[in-house]
């Protein structure tokens, strides 16, 4: 437990839960608005706007490059300003993108509020907060906050996107947009209120300070991204991320194409979002017995496993039995790169650190459903891309088991071991 002597009156112990509410709505609305609801406002939005597939593939492809790479700058704000001026920021920046695109009546118009604007919010959405919450937590305890607080992703992908198929059919997409950017910019309004820093004494030293968030000192930015330790785990995150993206997108048209029914395909989404926050929370709580290393190694082979059975038939069970195993491993093995960049770095730097992992899913999130979608197009299946990205799962078990912290850091003495 962290040592209650560093918490005053006014920041309670108990307080560090209310950071990891914030982060929780702010990933579940976040990213349940966007990523998850995507498929939702395709058909509504290009019919009302005239567009083809691909302009509307288009602006939600820029939505999540520019969602991805500027987690980078929001991290870099995170670990220097107050995180209150970020959320509020980033906050107001994704509702206002939100209103704005509700209003356009052209590609362009759409690209510049949803995409670009939008965009630039939803960066704010992941990393700042992950280097506050990490700083509030002592290590044993922050795999569990961190699993708990990306679960909103996972509660924002079975709610949001049921939400706005439900607002589209009864208001329309304009008024949708119109309440998801109402939504963010009380949820930004609130943060803004209760978001701060762990308190550390007054009298503490530097060096004191640097132990309280396990930090070593000697560890620069730029020593960090230049240790071997930050590109294992960079390739860590790419692997997963690429695996997922892929299921996001194409899990849904192959059980179509397997005839299965639209709207119970559409709900093996919403199943698989349920079941990664049982991983996510699970495998935060695993950390308090096992290492996060051994968590994502065991969440990948499930998810591994299950891309292969997947390919054994085109039954309805499968499916579903294929998104609950899936969800569980994704929501398991995701959350502990970030963990393990935290016992690897400290958390000082951590919300930059972050953002910069982040450039991982973006390069994950372009590659997986793109390398589907063009061997399904060459070859008429999808069992190739499939088999595929179960393989590529080995690259990130190596990773994974070759990661180590850098030499210089004294958490190398006091990581558990695999």
């Amino acid at each position: 437990m962290p040592n209650t002597s560093n918490y005053s009156p006014e920041n309670p112990s108990y307080y560090k839960w209310v950071i990891v509410v914030i982060f929780f709505l702010y990933c579940g609305i976040g990213w349940g608005a966007t990523q998850a609801s995507n498929g939702v406002y395709f058909n509504p939005i290009a019919e009302d706007l005239n567009l083809s597939r691909t302009s509307m593939s288009t602006a939600f492809a820029i939505l999540l490059a520019i969602g991805f790479s500027g987690s980078v700058l929001w991290g870099k704000l995170a670990d220097s300003w107050n995180i209150r001026w970020v959320l509020v920021i980033s906050g107001g920046l994704f509702s206002a993108g939100f209103f704005l695109a509700s209003f356009a009546e052209s590609l362009l118009q759409f690209i510049t509020c949803f995409s670009i604007i939008g965009g630039i919010g939803l960066s704010g959405t992941f990393s700042p907060l992950t280097g506050t919450t990490m700083r509030w937590f002592p290590p044993q305890q922050r795999g569990f906050a961190f699993g708990l607080s990306i679960a909103g992703v996972g509660v924002g992908t079975a709610v949001m996107p049921s939400l706005a198929d439900y607002f589209i059919h009864t208001e329309g997409w304009r008024y949708t947009f119109k309440f998801f950017g109402g939504i963010m910019l009380v949820l930004a309004l609130l943060a803004t209120l209760l978001a701060k820093e762990p308190p550390v004494r007054k009298n503490s030293s530097t060096l004191q300070r640097d132990l309280l968030n396990d930090e070593d000192p000697s560890l620069s930015l730029s020593s960090i991204v230049k240790s071997q330790g930050f590109w294992l785990i960079f390739g860590m995150n790419m692997t997963t991320l690429t695996i997922l993206q892929l299921c996001l997108v194409h899990l849904v048209p192959r059980a179509i194409d397997s005839g299965i029914d639209p709207s119970m395909a559409a709900r093996l989404i919403a199943i698989l979002g349920l079941s990664s926050i049982l991983g996510k929370i699970g495998g935060g709580y695993l950390t308090y017995q096992y290492s996060a290393k051994s968590v994502y190694i065991a969440g990948l082979i499930i998810n591994m496993v299950v891309l292969v059975v997947i390919n054994f038939g085109d039954m309805l069970w499968l499916y579903i039995l294929f998104a609950t195993c899936f969800g569980i491993g994704y929501g398991a093995c995701m959350p502990q790169s970030t963990v393990i960049a935290a016992q690897f770095f400290g958390t000082e730097r951590m919300s930059t650190v972050a953002g910069a992992l982040s450039q991982a899913n973006m390069i994950g999130g372009i590659a997986g459903p793109l390398m589907a979608g063009i061997l399904f197009d060459t070859t008429g299946t999808y069992t190739i891309p499939f088999l595929i990205t179960a393989a590529l799962g080995v690259l990130g078990l190596i990773c994974c088991a070759m990661a180590k912290p850098p030499a210089k850091s004294p958490l190398r003495s006091n990581l558990p071991t695999d």
